[in-house]
């Protein structure tokens, strides 16, 4: 009874190693969208000449191209760094104020800040103060990172919808039309090639993203599936959330089965400690992996073999992607590299890059 019990115990601490490598995936997922949207931000950030041309002189023959840029700032505000971009990243929406400044604050400390030269939305803005507006950018303090990238991320929007172009061109044929205005015309001429130039690098970075998004999203499912098959005769799908509970009530010897794991998950689901009963379990966990790490890896050698074993069925070229999931070493780093998120968490992670498939 106390070997079965042992082997159960292994099994389930496989689940959560594949359960925390799928949950690396997904932070490469976020990664490559977030290395993709640094190209954006970048590109926008390399047309101050065109805002300063195109933008800051609204009484000067520019009133539709001011309107159509003070219309893609309103549209892709603050507010849609916060929801959209974030929603996009994280799989749902952050409610709390403060976590979305957290966030935001993350994924702009991940970008290549040489590359968020200062772009001065609320300078171009002064230009216009007489037509009226309400700009949340007014509030921003400009040497911040965030303030910086989003009027890169703005930019390069007004850029890729093709009123850059336009506006561009027609200033050009506004100051041809001027006494003395034709060596600026030539000037401004001159800046009409680098738009398709970086319209362009954006394009390549999206067909790369998409790319890359779909390898990762190809070998989660293919192992997701094997996991299904490995593991779900010893816990059901639907329970995988209550991984750490169902693993805590084994250590803790107040449950020698899976079933009766669930039913004390289900007792404890009618009152209101299961929040902080799954913080205990995670916390549980992690100094569990601290102390026997080494022993618990032995003993889960035999599941990692048989998931491999699920694996070698797939096509030749699935099995050489899933390769490095599947090793013991990269199982085992992924188990102690997410020890200290919940297996919620880990489900989450989970479900959000399989829902990309849809």
């Amino acid at each position: 009874m106390e070997q079965s019990k042992e082997n159960v115990l292994s099994a389930l601490y496989a689940l959560r190693s594949g359960l925390s490598a799928i949950s690396e995936e997904n932070d490469k997922f976020r990664a490559v969208k977030i290395k993709n949207l640094e190209t954006v931000i970048s590109t926008g950030c390399k047309m101050q000449p065109y805002l300063n041309e195109l933008v800051v002189n609204p009484y000067y023959g520019c009133i539709e191209q001011w309107n159509s840029f003070k219309s893609l700032a309103e549209s892709f505000g603050y507010g849609y760094w916060k929801s959209v971009i974030l929603t996009d990243l994280f799989g749902e929406a952050v409610n709390q104020s403060n976590k979305k400044e957290w966030l935001i604050s993350q994924i702009c400390n991940s970008l290549n800040a040489n590359l968020l030269k200062p772009l001065s939305l609320r300078q171009l803005y002064r230009a216009g103060e007489e037509i009226p507006f309400n700009l949340q950018f007014l509030e921003w303090d400009n040497n911040d990172i965030t303030a910086r990238a989003m009027s890169g991320y703005i930019c390069a929007q007004w850029l890729k919808s093709g009123q850059c172009e336009k506006s561009l061109k027609t200033r050009i044929v506004a100051q041809q039309q001027k006494l003395f205005g034709k060596k600026h015309s030539v000037e401004l001429q001159q800046m009409l090639p680098a738009l398709s130039v970086w319209n362009g690098e954006m394009e390549d970075s999206e067909k790369r993203t998409k790319e890359e998004l779909k390898v990762i999203q190809g070998y989660v499912e293919q192992f997701y599936n094997a996991l299904q098959i490995e593991f779900s005769p010893v816990l059901d799908v639907r329970d995988w959330q209550y991984l750490d509970l169902v693993i805590y009530y084994f250590e803790t010897r107040r449950a020698d089965t899976v079933k009766e794991a669930l039913q004390l998950v289900d007792r404890e689901m009618q009152t209101q400690r299961l929040e902080n009963l799954i913080i205990a379990a995670t916390k549980q966990i992690c100094n569990t992996l601290a102390i026997g790490f080494a022993t618990l890896q032995n003993t889960m050698v035999t599941c990692f073999n048989a998931l491999s074993a699920q694996i070698a069925q797939s096509t030749v070229e699935v099995s050489s992607q899933l390769s490095r999931l599947t090793s013991a070493v990269k199982m085992s780093n992924a188990l102690k590299s997410k020890a200290n998120v919940s297996s919620e968490q880990l489900m989450k992670d989970v479900l959000f890059i399989r829902s990309q498939l849809k």
